[in-house]
């Protein structure tokens, strides 16, 4: 009895452990057609995603990188709404963002606003943002 008393309570901390997920956009250039045809070539974007993800990993963290052809809109909305579906009360969520902050400001805040709500609406909150657009979340509840 006392075997299965100790598997249950290392259960029981393993399950206790804070999780936490990041996710990583890098983009090198953008769609031209939505651009009226400037293409907003970058050189570094993806290393910097890249970057970041090697130090979420060192930090512990599951990490996803999307890059630029792979960084669409509905694929960084995907990783967020799965990120939401498996982080409970108190786990964390890292996205960063590296690229042009080419949308008009209006279509930026939205889209922001957008995985903000996606958070929200799953119980959580964004706890830090910067002027580079990190965005740090910790699930609540």
């Amino acid at each position: 009895m006392a075997k299965s008393s100790t598997a249950a309570a290392a259960k029981a901390r393993a399950s206790s452990k804070v999780r936490a997920q990041s996710i990583h956009l890098g983009l090198n250039g953008v769609d031209p057609k939505h651009y009226g045809g400037w293409s907003g070539e970058l050189c570094a974007c993806e290393f910097d995603a890249n970057d970041m993800a090697a130090l979420a990993r060192a930090a512990g963290m599951t990490t996803t990188v999307l890059l630029t052809k792979n960084a669409t809109r509905t694929k960084a909305l995907a990783a967020v709404r799965a990120a939401a579906k498996q982080l409970k009360s108190g786990d964390l969520l890292l996205l960063t963002y590296s690229g042009h902050r080419a949308l008009p400001a209006a279509q930026r805040d939205g889209l922001l606003n957008c995985i903000a709500g996606l958070i929200d609406q799953n119980h959580g909150r964004v706890v830090k943002r910067y002027l580079t657009e990190l965005r740090i979340a910790r699930r609540l509840g």
